[in-house]
């Protein structure tokens, strides 16, 4: 999993230019996907997202690019796949559902419904 922040800036010689940055993951891969895997990336004092807010991305021209390449199971083929957030997609305050349940066994099942399910976070 690769996550790229791309945002129109102003260097410092007064130059337009749109500037990548490389988001750092908690995890960026996973074995298997069948038991869930949330991407994360810390907001901390080296990531170009501190201080974002959802008042100073509207209207930015910026994208979060995300992009993942697996092994498909059955084939052996590699996938590919890939999709980009614009400001108005962001949700401040909000993370993406819980995917795993409880079977009546005690095991638990990856529920792809609530693949694009959004709960508020709490922190």
């Amino acid at each position: 999993m690769r996550v790229t922040l791309t945002r129109a800036e102003t260097s410092q010689e007064g130059l337009f230019l749109y500037k990548m940055y490389d988001l750092r993951l908690f995890r960026d891969r996973s074995p298997a996907l069948g038991r869930g895997w949330q991407v994360l990336h810390p907001i901390g004092p080296e990531s170009p997202l501190r201080g974002t807010t959802a008042e100073s991305v509207r209207g930015q021209d910026m994208e979060i690019t995300v992009s993942v390449t697996g092994i498909d199971g059955t084939s052996s083929q590699t996938l590919h796949g890939s999709h980009r957030y614009l400001p108005e997609d962001l949700r401040f305050g909000a993370r993406f559902a819980d995917m795993l349940s409880p079977k009546p066994d005690g095991r638990l099942q990856l529920d792809y419904s609530k693949l694009h399910e959004v709960t508020p976070a709490s922190y």
